[in-house]
């Protein structure tokens, strides 16, 4: 599930790489939502933007993050849903360990860029970087 914001541009290219990565995991049935959370007109993501079988949910007001992953989340279908943001700030490629960890029974599975292995795909500006740190604090 991807939540995206006046990102159309950058969520239409996180929905091609996305769409690629869950058509190669083996032996899976899964579901690519995109929750468009009201963005100005002429610079969201659209329904026309989607891959074939992906789905749209197209918000008319803006809810913040949490309301865009809320309504991807209420829309998801499978056992195990996740959701990471339009500008792919990790890789995808941990998909299948990810849900090899869920279907363990761990309840949550969470991308923590401060890990000493991560690696982040997206360039973080300072200020990024600060609302993280203290966010995380």
């Amino acid at each position: 599930m991807i939540p995206s914001y006046n990102q159309r541009e950058r969520t239409r290219r996180a929905v091609v790489e996305a769409a690629a990565t869950l058509a190669a995991l083996p032996g899976e049935r899964t579901e690519l939502i995109v929750v468009d959370d009201g963005s100005q007109a002429g610079n969201g993501i659209q329904a026309e933007d989607m891959p074939p079988g992906a789905v749209f949910v197209g918000l008319r007001e803006n809810q913040g993050k949490g309301g865009a992953v809320r309504a991807g989340m209420a829309r998801a279908q499978g056992d195990c849903v996740i959701f990471t943001d339009s500008d792919l700030p990790f890789s995808l490629e941990p998909l299948a360990t990810t849900l090899a960890w869920l279907r363990a029974d761990a309840d949550i599975v969470i991308g923590d860029r401060l890990h000493p292995e991560s690696s982040v795909t997206a360039p973080v500006g300072p200020l990024r970087r600060l609302s993280s740190a203290v966010y995380t604090w």
